[in-house]
């Protein structure tokens, strides 16, 4: 336990020994000058203060209780309350000055003064006495002078973030943090701040990444766990130290501002940890040979802006010694984790639906950050998104989205000083007039086109220099310029995209539609459609987009599952009945996150043509609207919709079967295998053989892309303004693929006992019209449901029962794999 540091003291006594307190009062004055210790005792409080409010307040405040026995203190109800308030505080000194049963106390067990707890009063000498416990005091104040402790305003400065929570009126750092993705220069990333911290080879740390990233948030982090650690590191804002040669002073000043204690026994510690947030480049260099000579066990740990870092840093000779490591963005394991913590501030209990509400979010956020390629998954982004879908805007001009990429471009605004009072609305139309210029330029926008566009800005419209400072060059920018190549663009993808999808939304023409529509398989393109329809619900680009993906692929009819169709994939389908498994939901759920990073889907080239590749994105264009502006459709536009997507993906998925069973694309697999295995194994291969793996690993082909397919979708179409109405917006079109759609969509806010019901009636009839390939399809995807999502024992009994599935406690499983 840390001893507490003695700036106060507290007198507790009954006024039958009035003369005891004046006489060691008397005794202790020096002492109590020498260490400018502040004292409380009742006779201060004045006439009309409410007494015992008083005295309970110095009370708590004090560090130290002296708590004066006798007979008639032990006889106080009163003074019994605070011998009893000041001992579970830790804070009592028992002096016995008369004869009393004080042994029998609850201080019995605490070194009583004088020595041996022998009263004041039977002393010959009371002078004696008193000096004896003057001294025991001095030992105890001089003791606790020794004492460092983090000072309360500088704690709560560490903890507080600026988000907000609809159920916690103020949340914390420990409410929300996630260890970073960390990435050393060599390539790891194993490394936790626990084994940076922990490992000695680690004594000076660098930390880069790009504004916003959570940089300082990592230096919170690892400043409380050091002071968990009983060691007492430095924070100190690289700012702060630009301007002086002065370091002793700084520390000195800095240290005083962040702790309650002697600054000569903190630099007397053992390790000494200094932490510099925010390095940058005016810093003078003696400031590290300053350290590295003053303190014999110094750790330094910085951070530096990416950007800082590669233009000033990475060949620099001080920073040689330095371990290097980027915080990279969240994968999506460690963005499951920051959502399952904000979801755990609104109900600390995990619900049987809390990995649906996961599931949604999630798929909202991936939404948002399009895979990274317009917004990186940096906790803050994430903490943002999330406090803006818990905080739906009212204004119907823009989607749910377009609120989320709102206000994260408003954080952006604020962190650099621009307020809805003061600059914002300056700011909104200059960033808006300047991505169309951007936009319209037809070459590289260099910072002469931005002096030129400045000029005519200025001649339009009013804004102040100030605000195109802050724009340009403040902490957060929104605008970055390129030195080696004077290129000017937004720092953000996402901000430059929002504002151009705002204007365009008021200037867009028929001749546009058609050419981003035409060319949706460019990023550009379908960022532009996305953010236009942010912004506005311009029916001539959805009506354009439906048709589009109408026409993809439309001499190809949908996979429907019937039996006759998929009979030739079941004859011998070699694959396991049985994918579920004993391991714990969440060990599923990180297998199957780090799975979907490593695909890395978004690695096709841009310019990739084809037709199923504009489908998926019109596809993927047509969900966001479904998602955004489902609830201000008529019913008839919201199932064309609903129709398209799921149509297109089915055609894709009927592409798969016929390319499966082309005999050509059998002969060219088989004959690749050979070819391969010849050339890298040395080894031949009959053809039997080849012949019939490569017809196992069709049917594979063939069955995992439907499950696959059938999933997506159920994710495509899932809104929380259909989900009640699934089947009489969707039409089956006795299509068991479709069925299976509705189904597995149903089933994403939950699985109730109604699902449990459909599901019999769905596996019945499936049995009975001998749809095998969509019976093995549906048992499929529910038993990767129960992997990865948590449901009513009862309800999940009831389901292996029914499918024929092993049964398994995965609490106990996990409970007897611990004790192996």
């Amino acid at each position: 336990m840390r001893t507490r540091m003695i700036k106060k003291i507290f007198y507790s006594y009954s006024h039958k020994d009035d003369k005891f307190v004046s006489q060691l009062r008397t005794h202790i004055k020096l002492l109590i000058q020498q260490y400018q210790i502040k004292e409380f005792i009742d006779n201060q409080i004045e006439c009309g203060e409410n007494l015992d409010e008083k005295i309970i307040t110095n009370l708590e405040e004090s560090d130290l209780v002296i708590v004066l026995l006798s007979p008639d203190y032990l006889a106080s109800g009163y003074c019994q309350k605070e011998m009893n308030i000041a001992m579970e505080a830790n804070k009592a000194v028992p002096i016995v000055a008369r004869t009393c049963d004080w042994k029998t106390t609850p201080l019995g067990n605490i070194k009583a003064l004088p020595k041996d707890g022998k009263p004041i009063a039977e002393h010959e000498s009371f002078d004696m006495a008193y000096q004896y416990i003057t001294d025991e005091l001095r030992k105890k104040i001089k003791d606790s002078l020794c004492t460092i402790k983090c000072n309360e305003e500088f704690s709560q400065k560490l903890q507080k973030i600026d988000f907000l929570h609809p159920n916690k009126s103020i949340i914390t750092l420990d409410d929300t943090f996630v260890h970073p993705n960390i990435r050393s220069n060599e390539g790891k990333r194993n490394d936790t701040i626990e084994e940076i911290l922990k490992n000695d080879k680690y004594r000076e740390v660098l930390f880069y990444s790009p504004s916003y990233s959570g940089k300082t948030t990592v230096l919170k982090y690892i400043y409380t766990y050091l002071l968990r650690q009983n060691v007492f590191p430095l924070y100190i804002q690289g700012i702060s130290i630009t301007k002086t040669k002065y370091f002793s002073d700084e520390i000195k000043k800095i240290f005083h501002e962040q702790y309650d204690g002697s600054f000569e026994t903190w630099q007397q510690s053992n390790a000494i940890y200094i932490l510099v947030d925010d390095y940058h480049h005016s810093i003078s260099n003696n400031f590290y040979n300053y350290l590295r000579d003053t303190y014999k066990n110094i750790r330094i740990i910085i951070t530096i802006e990416e950007e800082e870092y590669v233009s000033f840093f990475r060949d620099f000779a001080c920073f040689s010694a330095f371990e290097k490591f980027k915080i990279e963005p969240f994968d999506r394991k460690l963005q499951e984790e920051i959502i399952k913590k904000w979801l755990l501030l609104k109900d600390n209990n995990v619900q049987s639906d809390f990995y649906n509400k996961v599931d949604i979010i999630e798929k909202q956020i991936n939404e948002i950050v399009s895979s990274q390629n317009i917004l990186q998954r940096y906790p803050s982004n994430i903490l943002l998104i999330l406090q803006a879908i818990d905080g739906k805007s009212n204004d119907m001009q823009i989607t749910s989205y377009g609120h989320c990429y709102y206000a994260l471009i408003l954080n952006y605004l604020v962190k650099n000083g621009i307020t809805q009072e003061n600059g914002m609305d300056a700011s909104m139309n200059f960033l808006s007039e300047l991505s169309y210029d951007i936009f319209s330029c037809k070459e590289k926008y260099t910072e002469e086109h931005y002096k030129r566009f400045k000029r005519e800005y200025k001649n339009n419209f009013i804004i102040n220099d100030w605000v195109l400072n802050r724009l340009e060059s403040a902490d957060y920018p929104i605008l970055r310029f390129n030195r080696d190549n004077g290129k000017v663009k937004f720092e953000q993808e996402f901000i430059y995209y929002y504002f151009l999808g705002k204007i365009l939304s008021e200037k867009i023409s028929n001749d546009d539609i058609e050419f981003f529509c035409e060319n949706i398989h460019q990023k550009i393109h379908m960022y532009i459609i996305v953010f236009i329809i942010h912004h506005s619900k311009n029916m001539e680009l959805i009506e354009e987009i439906i048709l589009r993906c109408m026409l993809v692929l439309d001499k190809v009819k949908e996979a429907s599952y019937l039996s006759d169709e998929t009979h030739n994939f079941i004859t011998n389908l070699d694959i396991p009945k049985i994918i579920l498994n004993a391991k714990s939901i969440e060990e599923n759920r990180i297998t199957e996150r780090e799975m979907l990073e490593n695909a890395n889907m978004d690695s096709i080239e841009e310019n990739n043509n084809n037709e199923i590749y504009k489908g998926m994105k019109l596809s993927e264009v047509l969900s966001q609207i479904l998602k955004n502006r489902s609830g201000s459709f008529n019913t008839l536009k919201v199932k064309e919709i609903l129709d398209s997507i799921i149509g297109m993906r089915l055609r894709i998925n009927k592409l798969i079967f016929e390319i499966c069973e082309d005999r050509g694309f059998e002969s060219f697999l088989t004959n690749s295998l050979k070819e391969f295995l010849k050339h890298n194994s040395k080894k031949n291969i009959s053809d039997e053989k080849a012949k019939k793996f490569v017809e196992r690993l069709i049917r594979v082909i063939s069955f995992g892309g439907s499950f696959g397919i059938v999933n997506d979708i159920s994710f495509l179409v899932y809104t929380d303004n259909i989900i009640d109405n699934l089947e009489q917006l969707i039409e089956t079109k006795q299509k068991p693929s479709r069925e299976i759609v509705i189904f597995l969509t149903s089933i994403k806010s939950g699985f109730k006992e109604k699902h449990f019901n459909q599901l019999g009636n769905l596996k019945e009839k499936y049995e009975k019209e001998q749809c095998f390939f969509a019976n093995k399809i549906l048992s499929y995807s529910i038993q990767h449901y129960l992997n990865t999502h948590s449901i009513e024992k009862q309800l999940e009994l009831k389901i292996c029962k029914l499918l024929e599935l092993p049964i398994h406690n995965r609490q106990a499983d996990k409970l007897l794999s611990l004790l192996k």
